[in-house]
């Protein structure tokens, strides 16, 4: 219900969806298989979002899986996989992103959350913002300047925090039009073990990077999913609705909203799908990413609004 009204997931709503699609073999599309993954390619794991989402138009993979496992599996020391890929996976650990700063969004040479190395420990300080889940989280995946002269050209680092540790603060949340809620942070002198950095000081950059491009390239294909369903109601509901004797189908100012949008969903599916080709080659996409993202989401407002117009009343 939750799902078709929009709502905002609650960590027990998205703990009981993972069982539904473990249940189904669905569960860690992008893991691998001794891991608890489905050993699936890149181009079946984004074939598998656009078909998910084209079914309800939903966001079906929580931040444990979709996020936080993937990076430690690609950046963690072994220890840190054999520590918490179990916890991530059968969701006893629940992680969030640290990413996003009040004066960093998409910039992140601009991070003013600085990371200290203090003997075996590294002291943060600094301010998080737009967090999803934080305050249901056990761990946040964080990236924190190391080094700032360095910018994000080797002066990030990416750390495991947890939740717990002195001088972590939810300080509030920050409600948006979509009914979600993500929050804002602050630490102050948190003091995190030197254990608990992934892959090497410096590469917070690299790490993150890799995380965004499959988040852009995810957020494309689920514009596909969604534009597809829209653009198969609005060709069905046209043939059946009748006014003035004639179906809508037959209207050409009708037929040119299908057609416009068939178009437009074409080319997106053609530039997604020569991305992912890419991707699966192994080349750096993350240009490519950012303009499947940008073209696949305004895409997915264009079709939709049409189709809206083709149900009219309904």
């Amino acid at each position: 219900r939750k799902m078709l009204l929009g709502q905002r997931w609650s960590r027990e709503d998205l703990v009981t969806w993972q069982r539904i699609l473990d249940a189904r073999g669905w569960g860690a599309p992008a893991w691998p298989v001794e891991w608890g993954g489905t050993g699936w390619s890149g181009v079946q794991l984004y074939i598998f979002r656009e078909e998910l989402n084209r079914a309800r138009g939903i966001d079906q993979l929580n931040q444990n899986i979709n996020l936080a496992g993937p990076v430690v599996i690609a950046f963690g020391t072994d220890e840190q996989k054999r520590h918490f890929l179990p916890r991530i996976r059968s969701m006893e650990y629940w992680f969030c992103q640290g990413f996003s700063e009040p004066q960093a969004g998409s910039d992140l040479a601009r991070l003013a959350t600085s990371a200290v190395r203090d003997g075996d420990h590294y002291v943060i300080n600094g301010m998080k913002r737009f967090i999803t889940h934080a305050a249901e989280s056990d761990f946040f995946q964080l990236v924190a300047a190391t080094d700032r002269a360095k910018g994000s050209r080797g002066g990030l680092s990416m750390f495991l925090v947890d939740a717990d540790t002195p001088g972590v603060t939810v300080v509030r949340p920050v409600p948006t039009m979509m009914g979600d809620a993500p929050y804002e942070l602050a630490f102050d002198n948190v003091k995190v073990p030197v254990e608990n950095l992934i892959g090497k000081e410096g590469d917070g950059m690299k790490n993150a990077q890799s995380w965004i491009t499959s988040g852009r390239l995810y957020q494309a294909c689920r514009g596909l999913g969604v534009a597809k369903r829209c653009l198969d109601m609005a060709a069905s509901y046209s043939k059946q609705r009748v006014t003035f004797g004639q179906p809508l189908a037959e209207r050409q100012a009708i037929q040119w909203m299908l057609a416009d949008s068939a178009t437009e969903l074409s080319m997106a599916r053609a530039y997604a799908y020569e991305t992912l080709r890419r991707l699966h080659a192994g080349e750096d996409v993350s240009t490519a990413a950012s303009m499947c993202k940008l073209y696949c989401s305004e895409m997915v407002g264009r079709v939709p609004d049409r189709a809206v117009q083709i149900h009219g009343g309904m």
